[in-house]
């Protein structure tokens, strides 16, 4: 325990937290003055381990109020000040200097920085400021779910205390793991929050941050719609200057945008971005938004405007990390790709990456971008040493390089990568490079490197599955033996004798309805049709297919999805002719004739697909950018013939912002480089 004239208590309320309590007490035990752990309930050793680090421990039966508990354990304050934790959440920066800064303190209550994980990558996190220090004796709780901090002579007004104004700003760092996936499901937080609120709103019924609140627990249990109604609510009801007002503005929109209400977005975001000109994730949301509709102009303005935000005044508001950097220049490289400016793209990716090694959308939009300057993968691959040093990346960024290869194309280059990896080595990618590049044994060879390193561990086990899947297609594709004992019993248990029936299938080459092998034989070939097509074996993913019962017509369109235009189109042309082809499948024939440059016969196609689904907006898309072209080709045959004639040269140059704004657009199916170089096979 520290000594010294200023006292400070750490205080926590927990539930079966043993497994993750000792990560957060370490991090505060050497200087806390004082530690008060308020206990709901636990059944596991949650008491014992706070007792063990000292912890005065209080049992306090859970009313369904989480100001309740956190009243409780301020009653055993024995301190100047009070640091408030959750057992969730470490301290990461700030601790050591915290008493002198205290000593300092010329405000009551201090603001600290939080950076809320959502996933293992680095980026993959929220950053925020919460008033979690402040002197004992003068706050209490209010609020049952998502409590807020109020002076004593102010509690029962909600409002007025969280509109109270933050009076300083700490040193501290707090690292948040409650938002982690494994830790939602694990607490059943969205549940137990979307009750907890429900509770509070019927009491307050026009109270806007309890509306609020609630809007987010129905998106954290999947109900946007419902959500969608209530930010709308609460929005309205919120007061203009309400600390929280701006997050609720950017979970309305991202909602919103989640459920194609794009239009919404974006009228709502034109307004309120103007109101919060530092914050970035508004700026973000309304180029995602204007990028959806084609507008990229206005979307590369928004970006710009993301990217320009003033760090200092961006921790005023709660934004995504990277919000005002990486975030926008990738987004900014991908509506320059769109463009056509891959060279502006290329400076813009690799900027991202400098600034956030690991961030994945970054890799891929560089990697594509530099294939489509022309460079060869030997290249690229010098191109990015010569940027970031592989050397000096961590094993979780060559991971995300060597993933942005392989979805380029570029397998020997990945593979190369993957072999430089330190510490967590990816045999799953390797084992992926090496089947695609047709170096099947050797593939297998990583599945039984794989195995019997595993042997009798449970974590890795999904892992362990893909790779056996891409060892046995390659023994598959060859068709010398069913499959080797070792390999099929790798497989889980509850597939295990549907791969056995569909090994005996594959080498005989039969339709899975003349053995009867049953239903879990044709869900496993279907699954591995699919996985066959990602290893550039078409041919053995049809016979999949036919064990499967799929369709030649939804096969023709799995095919052309991954990449195979050629095959896909020819199997689409014969289904036509036979009076067998869909909508679906117009469209996907019309695509390939647009992108011969066929636009006449793709615009008879695109409009056989509208005869059956008029508002196909793919096809409404394709078949005016046909007539567009059409029209610019007479166009230009006009001005052969008549050079420089205004009046045609005007229509030429609006055609032409026509097709810059339809650009904007996707309707065309988006491969990646990997796919396009599927294209002949």
């Amino acid at each position: 325990m520290a000594e010294g004239s200023i006292t400070i208590g750490v205080h926590l309320i927990a539930k079966d937290e043993a497994g993750r309590l000792p990560r957060c007490l370490d991090s505060v035990s050497e200087w806390a003055s004082q530690i008060v752990l308020v206990d709901t309930g636990s059944s596991d050793r949650t008491q014992e381990i706070a007792r063990a680090y000292g912890a005065v421990v209080v049992s306090h039966v859970w009313e369904n109020d989480f100001s309740g508990a956190r009243n409780e354990g301020l009653k055993r304050a024995d301190t100047d000040w009070v640091l408030v934790l959750d057992a969730d959440e470490e301290l990461a920066e700030g601790g050591e200097g915290l008493h002198a800064e205290l000593a300092g303190a010329t405000a009551d209550r201090y603001s600290v920085r939080m950076e809320h994980r959502l996933g293992p990558r680095p980026e993959e996190a929220v950053l925020s400021r919460a008033v979690r220090l402040f002197r004992a004796g003068k706050y209490r709780y209010e609020g049952r779910v998502h409590e807020q901090l109020a002076r004593i002579e102010m509690a029962g007004d909600l409002e007025e205390a969280i509109a109270a104004p933050e009076e300083g700003l700490s040193e501290l760092r707090l690292l948040h793991y409650g938002y982690m996936p494994e830790e939602m499901a694990r607490k059943g937080t969205a549940e137990r929050n979307k009750r907890l609120l429900e509770r509070e709103a019927a009491d307050s019924p026009e109270d806007s941050f309890v509306a609020y609140n609630l809007a987010v627990a129905y998106v954290q249990s999947g109900e946007r719609a419902r959500a969608l109604r209530l930010f709308e609510k609460a929005l309205n009801l919120a007061d203009p200057n309400a600390p929280y007002r701006p997050t609720l503005v950017r979970d309305y929109a991202e909602t919103a945008l989640n459920l194609d209400e794009g239009d919404k977005a974006v009228d709502l975001l034109a307004s309120e971005s103007k109101k919060y000109p530092d914050y970035p994730d508004l700026a973000l949301l309304q180029g995602k938004a204007l990028q959806a509709q084609g507008r990229l102009p206005e979307a590369s303005r928004a970006y710009e405007a993301a990217a320009s935000c003033r760090p200092e005044r961006m921790e005023a508001y709660i934004c995504l990390a990277g919000a005002g950097s990486y975030r926008p220049w990738t987004a900014l490289g991908d509506v320059a790709r769109m463009r056509g400016e891959a060279a502006k793209a290329d400076r813009l990716y690799s900027a991202a990456i400098v600034a956030a090694p690991s961030y994945r959308p970054a890799w891929q939009g560089w990697v594509e971008a530099m294939r489509e300057l022309g460079m060869s993968y030997g290249e690229v691959r010098d191109r990015i040493e010569a940027t970031v040093k592989l050397s000096s990346l961590t094993d979780g960024a060559k991971r995300e390089a060597a993933l942005a290869l392989a979805d380029a194309g570029g397998y020997e280059e990945a593979l190369e990568l993957v072999r430089t990896m330190n510490t967590s080595f990816d045999r799953e990618l390797a084992c992926f490079c090496l089947a695609v590049l047709g170096r099947h044994e050797e593939a297998a060879m990583e599945v039984r490197q794989a195995l019997a390193e595993r042997e009798g561990k449970k974590q890795g086990e999904s892992v362990g599955r893909n790779m056996v899947e891409i060892a046995l297609l390659g023994i598959w594709n060859g068709h010398t033996e069913e499959g080797p004992d070792w390999l099929l019993s790798a497989i889980p248990e509850t597939d295990r004798e549907a791969a056995r029936k569909l090994s005996a299938l594959v080498r005989r080459r039969e339709k899975e309805g003349e053995v009867n092998g049953g239903g879990e034989v044709r869900e496993l070939a279907f699954r591995l049709s699919d996985r066959a097509l990602t290893l550039r074996l078409p041919d053995l993913a049809w016979i999949l297919a036919e064990m499967s019962g799929e369709s030649e017509l939804s096969f023709a369109k799995r095919l052309f999805r991954r990449g195979y235009s050629l095959r896909g189109a020819d199997r689409l042309l014969r289904l036509m002719q036979r009076g067998e082809l869909d909508e679906g499948g117009y469209l996907l024939l019309g695509e390939t004739l647009f992108g011969k440059g066929h636009y006449s016969t793709a615009a008879a196609v695109f409009e056989e697909a509208l005869a059956s689904w008029p508002e196909m907006m793919p096809a409404r898309l394709g078949v005016t950018e046909c007539y567009l072209r059409m029209a610019v080709s007479v166009a230009d045959e006009g001005l052969r013939r008549n050079p420089g004639h205004p009046r045609l040269s005007r229509e030429r140059g609006r055609l032409e912002e026509s097709l810059r704004l339809l650009a904007g657009l996707p309707w065309r199916t988006p491969w990646n480089g990997a796919e396009r170089s599927n294209s002949d096979g």
